[in-house]
């Protein structure tokens, strides 16, 4: 059955699409940056290899970044040749989808928040339509990812605490290993928020269910840096990103 609310969501998420097709049609062009060049290249050099270990680069958004060329076949053209340009912009479109799911999830953070409806439908407004802050998804660089992933591990958190059921418990894990090699300083997030849904059950299946996954986590990130000091450095990435954390946040 379609509610007053589900009508009001709808309407906002078609002023958010219309606001991004509207910026799409008068303003196109793609941002590049130093860091574009570098995860491109890093890219090709995973998916050429089949070695998705980089000391500068972890490989989420490079693999993202690369896989138009690969789906293509130009998985070698320069990154400023014509075929790679037609492919950046298919990047630009799926980082506008998933802007768009990024607002339907904080909507349903914001419900379970127990925030008004109202409220919440002004606020994902807001943020839809603000080119302000939807233009990231036209940089290609992971921020508009590091915010649908932020959005995404809050409201799976949010729904563990409410209800701990085992696939909130695997999809939490799958974001933690995405959020880790998309932006390294994450890699830090499980231990807090795990120990948090520890401490809020204290129960013996909650805490065997959090070890396991816990333990499986940091053994894919020990793995990562074993494979990096392989080739001289013993860590996730040479690039740090806590002076990016404030600007993510």
């Amino acid at each position: 059955m379609i509610t007053q609310k589900k009508i009001y969501l709808i309407l906002v998420i078609f002023l958010a699409v219309l606001m991004r097709f509207l910026y799409y049609f008068h303003a196109p062009g793609l941002y590049l940056s130093d860091d574009t060049y570098t995860y491109y290249e890093i890219g090709q050099k995973m998916v050429t290899s089949k070695f998705l270990v980089n000391d500068l680069r972890t490989p989420a958004y490079p693999v993202i970044l690369i896989l138009p060329m690969f789906l293509s076949g130009s998985l070698n053209s320069p990154i400023l040749s014509t075929t790679v340009l037609e492919g950046m912009y298919k990047i630009i479109i799926l980082q506008s989808f998933i802007g768009i799911g990024t607002l339907l999830i904080l909507y349903w953070l914001l419900g379970k928040l127990k925030v008004s409806s109202s409220y919440a439908l002004l606020f994902v407004l807001f943020i839809g339509i603000n080119p302000i802050i939807f233009g990231w998804e036209r940089l290609l660089l992971p921020e508009s990812l590091t915010v649908f992933f932020l959005v995404a591990v809050s409201f799976v958190t949010i729904r563990i605490l409410q209800k701990p059921d085992l696939p909130y418990f695997l999809i939490l894990f799958l974001l933690f290993v995405f959020g880790a090699f998309l932006r390294p300083i994450y890699f830090l997030l499980p231990l807090g928020l795990l120990a948090l849904i520890i401490c809020h059950f204290a129960k013996r299946k909650i805490l065997l269910v959090n070890l396991i996954l816990l333990t499986i986590f940091l053994s894919i990130i020990g793995i990562y840096i074993i494979s990096n000091a392989q080739r001289g450095y013993p860590g996730i990435s040479r690039t740090s990103d806590i002076n990016l954390l404030g600007k993510i946040l």
